[in-house]
């Protein structure tokens, strides 16, 4: 519950003359983009499941096929969280 004081105004409160815009003092560099089927890093993933297995990334549209049991495949780092989930596959 939100405590309220009835005593005070009620008219809106003006925001943008009050507060100063600070911008960032330096914004960080943006990552450099990776080709379509380049990887970044040295991550893998492993296939424990039967039969084949095939994703496309959610992250960045990198399509992945194991093609069975013991199956490894390079993998682009941002999609470690991504694949991480399907529990079939052990990423390293």
């Amino acid at each position: 519950m939100i405590a309220r004081n009835t005593s005070a105004p009620t008219h809106p409160i003006s925001f943008n003359s009050s507060m100063p815009s600070q911008a960032p003092a330096s914004t960080p560099p943006k990552p450099m983009a990776l080709a379509q089927g380049q990887v970044q890093g040295s991550v893998c993933a492993k296939y424990f499941g039967h039969g084949s297995l095939s994703v496309r990334s959610s992250v960045t549209g990198q399509y992945y096929r194991f093609e069975g049991h013991g199956d490894t495949q390079p993998i682009d780092r941002r999609d470690h969280l991504m694949l991480g989930r399907i529990p079939e596959l052990s990423i390293r």
